[in-house]
């Protein structure tokens, strides 16, 4: 019981190095499964909201059932994995009542994958004496995991360390306070869009939270501004790349360069002519062969023959989970999906933390597939012990703090 929350933990701080450490996730759960019937009790299931984990489950089930009906098992199995992998971390938390460590699991992961990466930029420079993402690959091969689930991970970290800062005077307050600093300038730094519209858009939805002061809401947008403002000045790269300049383009207008440089124009372009061309899917036509129309499309479509073999090379899927779950699941498990978070706003609707965490997933899902990854997985996951799981006691039913505990 002592040490299964510190496995839990240190399986959630070392994900995003699967690629360094690929052994250590699959011992760690397999010791938290291990050890699962050994430290849960009856009582800990009390703590899952009946609603919210029906409406998930059924999420799974519509997609179990759909690939049986239609023949899809074998090509969507990957997927029903992840989502079970999601759902697994909410029950292997459930002896767990203090969430201290997961959320310090996640503040220390980020902090790392910051270290190791701004490390390895270092090598970068030193070796090739230039940093630009955008002017070769090299760039994203220093980054420790992908570009966007390190923008997804600091935005947690960030949301995180903005709840557990006090009101009043604590010492742990400097050290979320540097947090947010650090993970702010390094989103900033890797020009990660998704995740800096995010923080804007998470300091926005705060004003319907904390205060009605006019004052104070023009002070913070105006800080807000200028320090966009500054951070775009100072790194013209970063302008390069969130507006897509290029020595080219320059006397193009944004939406042209967003058409001709991004490449989901491109995919959810050819995601939509595959919704036009089969109408109203119930069963979806399996997430394999999505992929497969989308790369058909790619071939068919796009013209540049540079671009084509690209696009053929990286066989881009969806690049967006509500689209994904649809051309692969059919309507009636995208419904579900989207049920769950129209529940959770709605549940969670005056709570700014959770309701961070729920725009955060939201968002990213527009532009990634979370369940085409094995991280992916294991962030969902911590969305749904966040969203699903009762904090506000004891398993002796006394009131605990969750805030500011080491």
């Amino acid at each position: 019981s002592s040490i299964y929350p510190y496995a839990f933990a240190l399986l959630l701080f070392i994900v995003p190095f699967d690629d360094y450490v690929r052994a250590w996730p699959n011992i760690l759960l397999i010791i938290l499964a291990v050890s699962f019937p050994f430290v849960v009790a009856k009582k800990d299931f009390l703590r899952i909201n009946r609603t919210g984990i029906i409406i998930i489950i059924s999420f799974l089930l519509s997609i179990v059932v759909v690939s049986v009906l239609s023949g899809n098992w074998d090509e969507n199995q990957s997927i029903i994995g992840k989502v079970g992998i999601g759902l697994g971390m909410l029950l292997l938390y459930l002896p767990i009542y203090n969430n201290d460590k997961l959320k310090n699991a996640i503040i220390f992961s980020s902090i790392a994958a910051v270290i190791f990466s701004c490390f390895n930029i270092l090598m970068l420079i030193k070796n090739t004496g230039t940093f630009e993402f955008g002017a070769s690959e090299n760039p994203l091969t220093t980054l420790l995991i992908d570009r966007l689930y390190l923008g997804l991970l600091s935005v947690m970290s960030v949301v995180i360390s903005y709840k557990s800062i006090s009101k009043k005077y604590n010492p742990y307050n400097r050290y979320h306070l540097a947090n947010i600093i650090i993970n702010i300038l390094f989103v900033f730094l890797i020009v990660a869009r998704m995740a800096i519209l995010t923080l804007i858009a998470l300091t926005l939805l705060q004003f319907f939270y904390s205060t009605r002061n006019k004052k104070i809401i023009i002070i913070t947008l105006v800080a807000t501004v200028s320090v966009i403002s500054l951070a775009f000045a100072l790194n013209s790269n970063l302008a390069e790349r969130f507006f897509y300049i290029t020595n080219n383009n320059q006397d193009q207008s944004l939406i042209e360069k967003v058409f001709k440089r991004e490449p989901r124009t491109v995919i959810w372009a050819c995601s939509n002519k595959i919704v036009k061309e089969e109408g109203l899917m119930f069963s979806g036509l399996g997430f394999k062969q999505a992929r497969e129309r989308l790369v058909n499309c790619y071939e068919s479509d796009i013209v540049n023959p540079e671009r084509k073999e690209w696009f053929l090379f990286k066989r881009y899927n969806t690049h967006n989970q509500y689209i994904d779950i649809y051309l692969g699941a059919g309507i009636i498990a995208l419904l579900l999906f989207l049920t769950f978070f129209f529940w959770s706003f709605i549940k969670h609707r005056k709570d700014y933390y959770l309701m961070a965490m729920l725009v955060t997933f939201v968002s990213f899902g527009l532009i990634e597939n979370y369940f085409h990854r094995q991280i992916g997985a294991y962030y969902f996951g911590v969305l749904l012990i966040f969203i699903l799981l009762d904090y506000k006691s004891t398993p002796e039913g006394g009131e605990i703090n969750n805030e500011h505990k080491s």
